[in-house]
């Protein structure tokens, strides 16, 4: 039973990744479309992300694509039996990725796309405090902090 598994698994992700000139591939909404759950969507992310998703049905296989823009052109593709995927970015700008994820029941028969999330990785964008230590000579103050009081 696993050899047959795992023969099909090969078979569907060979599919899958040949979907653009297969044209007996066809969306069924018998298959349930998957919903990710995890992260939450606009999450800051620093190094690696676990995409977690609500499992479509028995002995799915599941399409996760990840891009830097939301229509997904020139998006990285991945396969998996899982309901969860770990994705590893290198870069080193903070940079925006977008998830969504479909199931595939049988050979060409997948389900429609789930939601759609974002993930920021690398430092969330912080605003700068420029602060000088107070030597309470207020009336020279050329930073004024609100301590100063109105005669001067």
């Amino acid at each position: 039973m696993k050899t047959i598994l795992s023969t099909t698994f090969i078979l569907l992700a060979s599919l899958i990744f040949n979907a653009g000139i297969d044209t007996k591939n066809q969306q069924s909404e018998k298959v349930k479309a998957p919903t990710i759950v995890s992260p939450a969507n606009n999450t800051n992310i620093t190094s690696t992300c676990i995409f977690t998703w609500t499992s479509s049905e028995k002995h799915s296989i599941y399409e996760i694509w990840i891009a830097d823009n939301i229509n997904f052109k020139s998006c990285e593709k991945f396969v998996t039996k899982d309901t969860s995927y770990n994705y590893e970015t290198v870069q080193k700008l903070a940079l925006t990725k977008y998830a969504k994820v479909r199931a595939w029941k049988s050979a060409g028969i997948y389900s429609s796309w789930s939601n759609i999330i974002s993930v920021n990785y690398g430092a969330p964008k912080t605003e700068m405090i420029n602060y000088r230590i107070c030597n309470g000579d207020c009336a020279n103050c050329t930073n004024p902090c609100g301590r100063r009081s109105s005669q001067f």
